[in-house]
């Protein structure tokens, strides 16, 4: 009953067309701006906390995303926000016609705890600039980095504006969601897995509630015989490693070609070493997973497999070392479900062609990764299908805020970041202006204009 009258007050607040204000819309986002500068080391000291995460790490893939989100929408906001005239048929005349951005009200936002500051706040900005009130609900399994959230929204927001929500158990976050998703909502934003991502869409179906859902899955990288294997290598092992693989869009699987798969293996090796030392439990460089259950789980997938190195394990630390597991069997667990942990697939081929062609029959992945001359790389671009895409590289094309990042398929729907996050939370609402002055009779009956009318409307 309380989550009822608060999201109550929050729709009359947004009713009151406050939110419209651009002026409004500007300074929480300067308020949000100021707070992450002004309190940048308890962000990182929560995010260290929370996942074992190092400084440079947390800043890079975690704040400096979030400041320049909100720097591009504290420039560019007003000129989105403002309506677009566009053409109007000869037959409509004297009017005009114009696409107008509308907010679409009160909107809930899921976030995971992977990312758990940037894939929260990132989406409130979009939501926000865009004129909504938000309710924003964090996971309990980064509990420093949901408190840390929730000083934020205290600080920079009006209770009716934003709404920060969390709990301190599984159990209780899974009766919130259920909570949660029962209410009216205007639109839903989630982060997170497939499997919860259906329980969302389902929700959102039985009250035509619109939504945008970002989700996951199995993110193929395909390393050909004309990549440059040394950078490749550097590249993948920066990807894959970063948040001890708990990053949606790192490489899950490697497809290497036979003829250069070992001289690939040597330099993944040694480009573990240069990133992390002999001893990769002591660098403070290197992750930890999220909880003792998820070690498990990665122990558990690994059962039955060929490893080329790593896969010590201390679940009470949290800890798993960087494993790289040599031909597993498409139909093992291994290759049936995302890994999200520091385990990398390593898998050889002879052909690109029958590559792609299994590629493409599987679920349509977040990302896929291919380093190759750009005539492979073009070729597997065009016979396959990706939420987004990097040639000669990984993950980075989520940081370009001019590149819209979502899914497709099974791994998610619609798009965020820059200018896409506006859009994101914006209606297009159509509007046609007729004049009060003048009136074209031709369109009332007995029509006798219509063989004009259907020679305007061809």
């Amino acid at each position: 009953m309380q989550m009822q009258q608060h999201l109550e007050g929050m729709r009359s607040f947004y009713l009151s067309g406050k939110t419209r204000n651009l002026r409004v819309r500007k300074q929480a986002l300067l308020n949000m701006k100021r707070f992450l500068e002004t309190e940048e080391s308890s962000a990182l000291e929560a995010l260290h906390q929370d996942l074992g995460k190092s400084a440079p790490e947390a800043y890079l893939t975690e704040l400096a995303i979030l400041r320049k989100e909100i720097q591009i929408h504290l420039k560019y906001m007003e000129t989105w926000a403002r309506p677009r005239r566009v053409a109007t048929p000869l037959f409509l005349w004297p009017s005009h016609s114009k696409i107008q951005k509308d907010p679409y009200g009160l909107v809930l936002i899921m976030s995971p705890w992977n990312y758990p500051l940037q894939l929260a706040v990132l989406p409130l900005v979009g939501a926000i600039a865009a004129g909504n009130v938000a309710v924003l609900k964090c996971s309990p399994l980064a509990p420093q980095t949901s408190a840390w959230i929730h000083k934020m929204v205290e600080s920079c927001f009006e209770d009716s504006h934003v709404m920060c929500l969390s709990t301190d158990t599984p159990q209780a976050d899974y009766e919130l969601n259920r909570q949660l998703l029962a209410q009216s909502w205007d639109f839903i934003f989630y982060t997170g897995s497939s499997a919860m991502g259906k329980v969302v869409m389902h929700a959102a179906a039985e009250k035509l509630t619109p939504l945008c859902l970002e989700l996951g899955g199995k993110s193929p990288c395909i390393v050909d015989k004309t990549a440059n294997l040394a950078i490749a290598a550097k590249r993948i092992v920066w990807g894959k490693w970063i948040n001890a693989g708990q990053t949606c869009v790192a490489p899950d699987y490697v497809c290497v070609h036979h003829s250069v798969k070992d001289q690939f293996v040597v330099q993944m090796k040694l480009a573990l070493q240069e990133f992390y030392g002999s001893d990769i439990r002591t660098s403070s460089h290197y992750s930890r997973l999220v909880n003792a259950a998820a070690v498990l789980r990665m122990q558990a997938l690994l059962k039955d497999q060929k490893l080329l190195c790593g896969g010590i394990a201390y679940p009470e630390d949290r800890y798993m070392e960087p494993c790289l597991v040599d031909e597993p069997s498409w139909d093992s667990p291994l290759m049936q479900e995302e890994i999200f942990g520091p385990v990398l697939p390593i898998i050889g081929f002879d052909s690109l062609e029958q590559l792609c062609d299994e590629i493409a029959l599987k679920d349509k992945p977040l990302a896929l990764y291919v380093f190759a001359d750009r005539a492979h790389a073009r070729y597997v671009l065009n016979c396959t299908t990706s939420g987004g895409a990097c040639v000669n590289d990984v993950v980075l094309h989520l940081s370009n805020p001019n590149l819209p990042f979502g899914g497709v398929g099974h791994s998610g729907m619609g798009a965020y970041h820059g200018k896409y996050s506006f859009e994101c939370f914006s209606h297009d609402r159509s509007v046609l202006y007729s004049s009060r002055r003048f009136d074209m009779n031709f369109k009332y009956p007995p029509y006798k204009a219509f063989a004009w009318i259907k020679r305007a409307m061809q």
